[in-house]
C-alpha cells in the first residue's frame, strides 16, 4: 500500500503543473465575469447558486492532494457535482469550459481510462443536452477538442511524472551504490591501516611468549616494541585521515614503510616525475603498496621486502617483490584487497613468484 500511495504521491499535483493555480484562478475569474454579464436570450441563471458552487469549486485547489483514495475520489466527486452546479446556475455557457478539468483531474488521480470516461460522459452530457439543436454542434464539436486536448495534456503530465519516478529511483539507486563504494573505501582504509600494525604488534608478542623463558630480555625488548608500534598504529591511523582528507606525501609515506621493525626489512625505491599526479591517485598507489608489504611480513617467511614505484608518461609501475618461497594457497583478503584497488583504479595487476607488479593509470585513484 505504501508503494502504491508513492507512486502516485504527485498525480493530483500535476493538475497544477500543468494549471498552476493562477492560470486556474484566472479561468475561474473568466466564468464569474461571464456570469455577471447580462444573459439576454440565453436563458434563465441563478447568480447564487453559480456563485456559490464557483467559489466552492476553486476551493477544492486549496485542498491537499491524496490521489488514489477515498478522499480522491470525493473530491473528484465534488468537482463533477459543483461544476454542474456552475453550469446550471450560468446564462452564458461559458463555464462548460471547466468540465474539461474533470476528466483531467480524474486521469491524474485514478489513472488513463478513468479519465478516458470522465471525458466521454461529459461529452455524452453535453450532446444529450443540445440533442436536435443545429446551433449547439458547434459547442459539441468545440468541447470535444478540448476534452482531447485536454486528455493528451494529462497523457503528457503522467508521462513527466513517470520519468521523475525513474529519476527518483535512480537516484535512490545510485545512493545506495556510493554508499557502498564508500564503506568499501572505509574498509579498505581501515585494513590496510591496522591490519599492518596489528600485524607487527601480533608478530612480537608471539616473539616475546616463545622467549619469555629462554631469553627475557629479547621477550622484554620485544614487548617494547610492541607497544612502540601500537604507539605508532594510533599515530598512523591519525596521519591517514589526514591523507584521506589533504592527500599524501608520497617517498614520506614509503619511507615509513621503511621504517617498519624486522623481520623482514624493507626496501623502497621511487623513480620518475609524480609532481604533477592527483593525490587520489598517489593513495591508491602507496595503498597498494603498502599492502603488499604487510602481506609479505604476514604470509611469506621473507628476510627482505623491495618495493619499487616508477612513474613515466601517463601509468605509474609498482612491483613488492620479497625473498620468500611466493604466493600458495588461496588468496587471503589483502590479495583481494588489492585486486579490488587496482580494478577500481583502472589499472592491471600481475602476480609472478613471489613478485606483485601493478600498473596505474593517471587519474586511476579509487
Amino acid at each position: 500500500m505504501t508503494s502504491g500511495m508513492s507512486t502516485w504521491s504527485s498525480s493530483a499535483d500535476n493538475l497544477r503543473i500543468m494549471f498552476p493555480r493562477w492560470a486556474l484562478f484566472l479561468v475561474y475569474g473568466a466564468v464569474l465575469l461571464a456570469g455577471l454579464l447580462p444573459a439576454g436570450d440565453a436563458g434563465p441563471r441563478s447568480p447564487v447558486l453559480f456563485g456559490a458552487a464557483l467559489a466552492a469549486l476553486a476551493g477544492l485547489e486549496l485542498l491537499p492532494a491524496e490521489p488514489r483514495t477515498w478522499r480522491a475520489a470525493g473530491l473528484l466527486v465534488a468537482r463533477v457535482i459543483l461544476t454542474g452546479a456552475v453550469v446550471a446556475g450560468d446564462g452564458s455557457g461559458l463555464s462548460e469550459v471547466l468540465f474539461a478539468l474533470v476528466p483531467f483531474a480524474g486521469y491524474l488521480a485514478f489513472g488513463r481510462w478513468a479519465g478516458a470516461g470522465l471525458a466521454a460522459g461529459c461529452l455524452g452530457l453535453a450532446a444529450a443536452a443540445r440533442y436536435g439543436s443545429r446551433d449547439g454542434m458547434a459547442d459539441l464539436v468545440m468541447l470535444g477538442l478540448g476534452l482531447a486536448l485536454v486528455m493528451a495534456l494529462a497523457e503528457s503530465a503522467a508521462a513527466e511524472r513517470a520519468a521523475r519516478e525513474r529519476l527518483a529511483r535512480y537516484a535512490a539507486r545510485i545512493g545506495e551504490l556510493s554508499a557502498q563504494a564508500e564503506r568499501n573505501r572505509l574498509s579498505r582504509e581501515i585494513h590496510d591501516d591496522l591490519g599492518q600494525h596489528l600485524t607487527t604488534v601480533t608478530l612480537l608478542l608471539d616473539q616475546a611468549v616463545a622467549f619469555s623463558e629462554r631469553d627475557p630480555e629479547v621477550s622484554r625488548r620485544a614487548l617494547a616494541d610492541a607497544r612502540h608500534s601500537a604507539r605508532e598504529a594510533l599515530a598512523d591511523v591519525r596521519h591517514s585521515l589526514t591523507a584521506l582528507r589533504e592527500g599524501i606525501e608520497l617517498p614520506s609515506a614509503l619511507r615509513g614503510l621503511e621504517a617498519l621493525p624486522g623481520p623482514p626489512a624493507v626496501r623502497c625505491v621511487i623513480s620518475g616525475d609524480h609532481g604533477g599526479w592527483d593525490p587520489a591517485t598517489l593513495l591508491t598507489v602507496y595503498r597498494i603498496a603498502q599492502e603488499g608489504v604487510t602481506n609479505a611480513r604476514r604470509h611469506a617467511g621473507a628476510t627482505t621486502v623491495d618495493v619499487e614505484v616508477s612513474f613515466a608518461g601517463r601509468a605509474a609501475e609498482l612491483t613488492v617483490t620479497d625473498d620468500g618461497p611466493g604466493i600458495g594457497g588461496p588468496e587471503g583478503g589483502g590479495l583481494r584487497g588489492i585486486r579490488e584497488r587496482v580494478a577500481l583504479a583502472g589499472g592491471e595487476l600481475r602476480i609472478t613468484g613471489s613478485q606483485l607488479a601493478v600498473t596505474i593509470p593517471a587519474g586511476g585513484g579509487a
